[in-house]
């Protein structure tokens, strides 16, 4: 069942997003959020489309990977703490026991389900073809509420982006099927915090029919029917192959308050230079690079404007392999009293070959550690790259096994004419 559903994909993909269809749920509400730590204003909105603090509301923590969850989580305390009282924690790996009507009982007497962070491609791989699938679909259908954050929020599209099970960088991996709560799009998520408001472009030009949607930290949509409305504290990014702004631009901002009609695609508000246009695609060369490196952390006296609990670092780096070249730069690092956890930003300037190509670019940081669990973001900086490297987009992974750095790029250049 699971695998004729995927050979359908091409075909279901091909529907128009402008026909006579609600996007949306015809009934009930989604609350799609771009993750990040903050979002009161958010959750409190799910809450209250719930019916409130003692609605029977089911979190399904499954995206975060951990072996276990149990009901004294943070996925579960984020909503307790805003007032919620009647809180059910619903997790499987299993797809045999995820595929038993039994397990998905709890969200049929729940008003309200929320979907935490992690990675879309788990809860894609739980519960895609299985009667949980079949009984978010009745929450809905009597005025219920799903809501999502970070890989929560993908999962509710059509199209899963960021699905690859390899990475959180490839936009079209080895999973593609999102849950299709709303029809013909691609959602994306920590879109400014991470860098992110370009990496959407490549699934739309690919995949035009879509509708992209990004969602930057502690901002979501409420979804009813065709109407989305952002809320929130920062942006919406939308990305519509027939429209563009200013000089080509390939998508534009709403704040919140906006809405969006989601079947004519159409903003509430008037956005200064957005026309109905055509995007003329640039092409690009999509391909990797993988390698190793050696690097020198040196650490640099503290200054005036340097607490003592940050320290400050330069970087020189050797890139060896598919990217050949030096790097330098620096590193701004935090320390906590709790052991395992941490943080760190950078930037560097890279200088080599890349693809045959010379020239330059800037490769920004962003890392967490979490009581043991890291979390790292490299991002070539927007428009960066210099020479032969112009227009490069991209990103990076670094490991460190048994004493040796590597490294595994996936970007974009443009063609040479």
């Amino acid at each position: 069942m699971r695998r004729a559903f995927r050979l359908l994909l091409p075909v279901l993909l091909l529907v128009s997003p402008l026909a006579a269809q609600v996007v949306g749920p015809a009934r009930g509400s989604l609350v799609i959020m771009g993750g990040g730590p903050g979002g009161r204003d958010v959750l409190e909105k799910f809450i209250e489309l719930a019916g409130g603090p003692d609605a029977p509301i089911v979190v399904i923590p499954t995206a975060g990977g951990n072996p276990t969850y149990d009901a004294s989580g943070p996925e579960v305390d984020r909503l307790r703490q805003l007032g919620a009282t009647n809180l059910i924690l619903l997790h499987t790996y299993d797809r045999a026991e995820a595929s038993d009507p039994a397990f998905a009982a709890p969200i049929r007497k729940a008003r309200g389900v929320w979907f935490p962070g992690g990675r879309q491609w788990r809860l894609a791989d739980s519960y895609l073809d299985t009667p949980v699938l079949t009984e978010l679909q009745a929450l809905l259908d009597r005025g219920g509420v799903i809501g999502g954050t970070s890989a929560g929020a993908t999962i509710l599209g059509s199209y899963l982006a960021r699905g690859d099970t390899r990475d959180n960088f490839t936009m079209m991996g080895d999973h593609e099927i999102g849950f299709g709560f709303v029809k013909n799009t691609a959602i994306d998520q920590h879109l400014l915090r991470r860098n992110r408001q370009h990496d959407l472009i490549g699934v739309i030009e690919k995949l035009p029919h879509l509708l992209g949607i990004g969602l930057d930290e502690n901002t979501a949509i409420v979804v009813r029917g065709d109407t989305a409305e952002v809320i929130g504290q920062s942006y919406v990014m939308v990305y519509d192959n027939q429209r563009t702004l200013g000089d080509g631009g390939r998508f534009y901002m709403l704040q919140p308050g906006d809405k969006l009609n989601l079947n004519t695609r159409e903003p509430s508000r008037t956005i200064e230079g957005l026309r109905r246009e055509p995007w003329k695609a640039t092409p690009m060369d999509a391909s990797t690079a993988a390698g190793t490196f050696d690097v020198t952390v040196t650490p640099q006296a503290p200054d005036a404007h340097t607490p003592g609990s940050l320290g400050r670092f330069t970087l020189d780096k050797i890139f060896h392999g598919e990217l050949n070249g030096t790097s330098v730069g620096q590193m701004l690092a935090a320390g906590t009293p709790t052991d395992g956890s941490a943080g760190y930003v950078a930037i560097e300037q890279v200088t080599g070959t890349l693809q045959g190509r010379r020239g330059s670019f800037v490769l920004q940081h962003s890392g967490t550690m979490n009581r043991g669990e890291a979390s790292l973001v490299l991002t070539v900086v927007p428009d960066s790259g210099t020479e032969g490297l112009a227009g490069l987009a991209g990103s990076m992974t670094i490991t460190v096994a048994d004493g040796v750095h590597s490294y595994a790029m996936n970007y974009q250049l443009p063609v040479r004419p």
